[in-house]
C-alpha cells in the first residue's frame, strides 16, 4: 500500500510506516488529540525509485564507496540527491498523494460515506499547511520539512525528504554500521496547527509543570521569552503555583512572507495564557500519556480556539537534562559582555555574584543618595566631598577589582529649568563648574594609587572640544586612565570618528537620552510619551553606524538604558556586534541567557 491514514495502520504495517508513524497511529486509536495525518509508505518510495529507473544507479554509486574520502563521498551524494530530485513521481502515485492531501480537512472516518458531499467540502476548502516528518525503523532520521502548502510545494518537499536520506551523515553512518545501501523509509504528512497558544508539559514524579505562551512554540523552545509557569500537584491535580512570565512577544507564521515572524504582545504580555479549563485538559492528557508510555514525559502541545493538540512526546530518559532547566537556572558563557548598571555601590557584591563582566556607576547616584549639594560642599570642604565618593566607590572597586569598572563623572541637572534634558548639565556643566570635576578626578587618582584602575566616562558630550578640555584637566592632575564618552546626543553619533581619533577607548550609548533627542520626544511628558520608541529605525541606524565606525578604530561599544532587557533589542545589538550590554542586577542572568541563544544562532548560521 502506498498511503495509510493513522486510523488504517495495523501492527503488521510497521515495516511499511516505520516506528514513529506506528506510534502516532496507536495514540490516534486511543483517542489522543493528534493532528490529522497520513503516511506515504516505504512501498511508495520503492515504486518511485523503480518507476524512475534510478535504483540501479544509486546502488552502483553506493557500492564500494570510500566514506573516508570526503571528496568522493560528497560527489556521490550530490549525484544521488540530484537523481531523486529530478526523477518524476509516477502519475498514479502523484494522484493518490494529492487526493489524500485534499482530504486532510475532512474526518477520515467519513471517507466511505457521502462521497459527493466530501468532494464538495474538499473543493471549497483551502489547501492546508502540513509538516513532512520521516518515519524510520532505526535512529537515522532524514530531514523534516515544515510549513508545506499547495500541490507543487508538497510534491517537491516529498522528493527533498526522500533525497535527504542520502545526506553525508546518514550515508556515512549506514556504511560504517554495515546497513543496507538500499534504504527505504516512510514520510508522515501531518496537518500543522496554527495555535493561539502553545507550550511544553513536563510530567514528573510528583508534579506536572506546564510552560506556555501565546502563538507558536518557538518563543519558548529557543528561550527567547520567559513563559507562564503552572505547577500542578500530581496527587490531587490542584494548581500549586502560577507564575506569569514576561512574554514580550509571540512568534506566528506570516502567510504573506511564508515564514515565522514576531509580534509584540504589548499589555497582553501580562495576561495569563492558559485558563482553568485548558489547564485541566492538559493535565488530563498528560496523565493519560504517562499511563500509555509508562514513563515520565515531556510533551509539546498547541491550542487553537480552545482545542488541544499533542504535537510531540519525548520520554524524559531520552531528553537532555539541560532542556528541563529554567532560563534563570544557569549562566552561559557569552562573547558579548554583560556589565551591571549599578544604582547603589552597596549592591556591588550582589552584582558580582550574578557573574557580571564589569560595572557602571554614576557619581550623581551617590550624590543623590547622600543628599548633598556638590558645588556648595566642594567650596566649603572638598575633602569631605571626596571622602564620601571614595567611601562609596571602594565598595565597587573591591568587589570588581579584576573586572572593568566604569565611573561616569557627575551629570548634574537643574530640575527648575524648563527642560533639564537640554539644559545646564553633563560635561558642559562639569567644565564650567570644574572644581567639582577636579574633585572627582582626585577621587579617581586616589583609587589609582590604591591599585584600582578604573575607566572614566564623560556624560552628555556633543563636541570634541569638550572632550579635549576634560583631557587637559586630567593631564593637569596627572591622570591617564582610559576615557570614553556617553553617546547621548545625535551630534556625538554623527561625529563619532572625530572622537575616536581623539583617543577614546570606548563609547556607551545612553539609549534613553539618545532616543528622546533623535525623536524630539520628552518621555516624561504624558501627552507625547507614547511616541517614545527605543527601537525606532532612526535610533537603530545610528547605533549600527556608530558600532561600525568604532570597530574601525578598535573602540569598544556599550549600550545602557531601559531597553537593554528587551528581547528584540538584544537580538539587534548582538547581531551588529556590540561589545557589551549594561543591565540592571535583576536582569543579568536572563539577558545573558538571551544573548547566548542569539550568539548560537549567529554562529550556526
Amino acid at each position: 500500500m502506498n498511503i495509510l491514514w493513522f486510523n488504517e495502520i495495523k501492527e503488521e504495517s510497521i515495516e511499511l510506516v516505520g516506528k514513529k508513524a506506528f506510534e502516532l497511529s496507536e495514540l490516534y486509536a486511543k483517542g489522543f488529540p493528534i493532528p490529522q495525518g497520513f503516511v506515504i509508505t516505504t512501498e511508495a518510495f520503492r515504486e518511485f525509485l523503480d518507476f524512475s529507473g534510478i535504483t540501479t544507479t544509486i546502488l552502483d554509486l553506493m557500492k564500494n564507496l570510500d566514506i573516508e574520502n570526503n571528496e568522493k563521498l560528497a560527489n556521490a551524494i550530490e549525484r544521488i540527491q540530484d537523481l531523486i530530485l529530478r526523477a518524476p513521481i509516477p502519475e498514479y502515485l502523484r494522484n493518490e498523494i494529492l487526493r489524500e492531501y485534499g482530504n486532510l480537512n475532512v474526518d477520515p472516518d467519513t471517507f466511505n460515506h457521502a462521497v459527493k458531499a466530501i468532494s464538495m467540502i474538499r473543493a471549497g476548502r483551502e489547501s492546508p499547511y502540513v509538516a513532512l516528518r520521516p518515519s524510520v525503523m532505526d535512529e537515522l532520521n532524514p530531514e523534516t520539512f515544515l510549513d508545506v502548502k499547495g500541490v507543487t510545494s508538497l510534491l517537491d518537499s516529498i522528493k527533498k525528504c526522500w533525497a535527504s536520506s542520502y545526506n553525508k551523515n546518514l550515508v556515512y553512518q549506514r556504511a560504517k554500521n554495515n546497513l543496507s545501501a538500499d534504504y527505504l523509509f516512510s514520510i508522515i504528512v501531518q496537518k500543522q496547527i496554527r495555535p493561539d497558544k502553545s507550550g511544553f508539559i513536563s510530567v514528573k514524579n510528583n508534579e506536572i509543570i506546564i510552560r506556555s505562551n501565546f502563538g507558536l512554540i518557538d518563543s519558548i523552545d529557543s528561550n527567547l521569552i520567559i513563559p507562564d509557569y503552572y505547577v500542578i500537584n500530581k496527587n490531587n491535580f490542584l494548581v500549586k503555583n502560577i507564575e506569569i512570565g514576561s512574554k514580550e512577544f509571540i512568534v506566528y507564521f506570516d502567510d504573506n512572507i511564508k515564514e515565522n515572524s514576531r509580534r509584540s504582545l504589548g499589555v497582553k504580555s501580562k495576561e495569563q495564557v492558559l485558563n482553568e479549563t485548558e489547564i485541566n485538559k492538559l493535565v488530563d492528557v498528560s496523565i493519560k500519556l504517562e499511563e500509555f508510555y509508562k514513563k515520565l514525559l515531556n510533551v509539546e502541545f498547541a491550542i487553537r480556539t480552545g482545542s488541544i493538540s499533542v504535537i510531540s512526546i519525548i520520554p524524559i530518559d531520552e531528553v537532555d537534562v539541560k532542556e528541563e532547566v529554567k532560563i534563570d537556572d544557569f549562566i552561559p558563557e557569552t562573547i558579548t559582555k554583560i556589565r551591571v548598571d549599578l544604582d547603589d555601590p552597596i549592591n556591588s557584591d550582589k552584582a558580582l555574584a550574578a557573574d557580571a563582566d564589569g560595572v557602571f556607576i554614576r557619581l550623581e547616584s551617590i550624590i543623590k543618595k547622600r543628599e548633598i549639594n556638590p558645588l556648595n560642599l566642594v567650596r566649603e570642604n572638598e575633602y569631605y566631598y571626596t571622602s564620601i565618593l571614595l567611601e562609596e566607590l571602594e565598595l565597587v572597586t573591591k568587589s570588581f577589582r579584576d573586572k572593568d569598572i566604569f565611573i561616569r563623572t557627575s551629570d548634574l541637572t537643574d530640575e527648575t529649568e524648563k527642560n533639564p534634558l537640554l539644559g545646564f548639565r553633563g560635561i558642559r556643566r562639569a567644565l564650567d563648574e570644574n572644581i567639582i570635576l577636579k574633585a572627582e578626578f582626585n577621587v579617581i587618582k586616589k583609587l589609582n594609587e590604591s591599585g584600582y584602575k578604573t575607566k572614566i566616562v564623560f556624560p552628555f558630550v556633543s563636541n570634541v572640544d569638550e572632550l579635549r578640555q576634560a583631557k587637559d584637566l586630567m593631564r593637569e592632575l596627572g591622570i591617564n586612565n582610559d576615557i570614553g564618552i556617553m553617546l547621548d546626543t545625535p551630534a556625538s553619533c554623527e561625529t563619532i570618528d572625530y572622537f575616536c581619533k581623539e583617543g577614546i577607548k570606548f563609547i556607551i550609548f545612553g539609549a534613553d537620552n539618545l532616543t528622546q533627542l533623535i525623536l524630539g520626544v520628552d518621555k516624561s511628558n504624558d501627552k507625547i510619551s507614547k511616541s517614545f520608541n527605543e527601537k525606532h529605525p532612526a535610533l537603530l541606524r545610528n547605533i549600527q553606524k556608530v558600532v561600525g565606525v568604532c570597530k574601525q578604530f578598535n573602540v569598544e561599544t556599550n549600550l545602557i538604558g531601559s531597553i537593554t532587557s528587551d528581547v528584540e533589542m538584544i537580538d539587534f545589538l548582538v547581531g551588529i556586534g556590540i561589545d557589551s550590554i549594561m543591565v540592571n542586577i535583576e536582569d543579568i542572568i536572563r539577558v545573558k541567557s538571551l544573548i547566548s541563544r542569539t550568539e548560537k544562532r549567529i554562529i550556526i548560521g
